[in-house]
């Protein structure tokens, strides 16, 4: 429900009843019935979620409570979660609580990144550039048909070159793993010289693999996406092979 004066909330009649208590939370006005089966009520004040209740009277005492929500504008959602330092050329999360109501959540940022994925929902993946850059920010309003939030911000976002982590920092397949260490998930790049096969696994100290992927890579850079939320904290190994060569790199999963 939009921010509206006027609207009419009302009940069946209930047998013994003499009257009917209606109580409103903050943001939400009775003007008028109260006492009877029917009210009007004003909700232009009504920021996220509302609650309106009714018990009916008599005598005897009151009936249990009836109740029901409302919505208006979002409330401001609460603090964004990622990482405020990244890497260059990194697909790094970002996401927020569910704010009630919400029908579409967007996304904005400076000008060293842009929304990979998820735009209009409560998580995306937001792709960084291939050049340092300090103070970024990156801000989420929740909209739905009444409106729109306050906006919530992360400032401070820093992209730095990283350095890379490898067993092998020679090969001409440059492999290069961020975040390392790393918690729910890695991006992965490596290079080619032209289009051809390559393999690329993750394995655990004991040589198990883990994860295997096989197919074909495009010239130049290649960047794949990893998840790590079935692995336990610990030490893990990255591996890719093209005809490049093969390179590894040590990761550390928290």
């Amino acid at each position: 429900m939009c921010n509206t004066t006027g609207v009419v909330f009302s009940i069946a009649p209930v047998v013994g009843a003499t009257s009917y208590t209606w109580t409103a939370s903050s943001g939400i006005t009775i003007t008028g019935g109260n006492g009877t089966t029917s009210i009007t009520v004003d909700v232009a004040l009504l920021t996220g979620t509302g609650t309106l209740t009714v018990v009916a009277v008599n005598n005897c005492g009151n009936s249990p409570i009836r109740s029901v929500n409302i919505f208006g504008i979002p409330d401001r959602p609460q603090p964004i979660t990622g990482a405020t330092s990244v890497c260059t050329n990194a697909l790094q999360p970002y996401s927020v609580p569910t704010v009630a109501g919400t029908s579409v959540y967007t996304w904005t940022m400076s000008s060293a990144g842009f929304v990979a994925s998820g735009q209009g929902t409560k998580n995306i993946d937001v792709q960084w550039g291939a050049f340092p850059a300090a103070g970024q920010t990156l801000t989420v309003i929740a909209s739905n048909a009444c409106g729109n939030s306050a906006a919530r911000s992360v400032t401070g976002i820093v992209v730095s070159t990283c350095p890379r982590m490898g067993d092998n920092t020679t090969s001409a397949t440059n492999l290069v793993v961020f975040p390392n260490p790393a918690t729910d998930r890695i991006t992965v790049q490596f290079n080619s010289a032209d289009e051809s096969n390559y393999r690329l696994r993750l394995t655990d100290v004991a040589g198990r693999e883990l994860f295997v992927e096989e197919g074909r890579s495009a010239a130049g850079i290649n960047t794949q996406l990893i998840g790590l939320e079935h692995l336990s904290g610990g030490i893990y190994f990255v591996e890719i092979q093209n005809q490049e060569g093969s390179q590894s790199i040590r990761l550390m999963v928290e």
